[in-house]
């Protein structure tokens, strides 16, 4: 018989360390984009069109902290 494993629901929030540990949401949207924004410029798939370059780098000045 399978064993079941717990998990924590996606909606509670986390207790303790867990919580001193994790960013502001805003912050870890932004640094996942510029590391996606990076990661496409230096391998440049065939289907990375200008357009694509052009839409993140609007992204990215847009979620730049003011």
């Amino acid at each position: 018989m399978l064993e079941r494993t717990k998990q924590r629901p996606m909606n509670v929030v986390p207790q303790s360390e867990e919580v001193r540990d994790l960013q502001p949401w805003s912050t870890r949207r932004e640094d996942a984009l510029l590391e996606l924004y990076e990661l496409l410029e230096t391998y440049a798939p065939s289907w990375y069109t200008e357009g694509h370059h052009d839409r993140v780098e609007s992204a990215l000045r847009l979620a730049k902290p003011r």
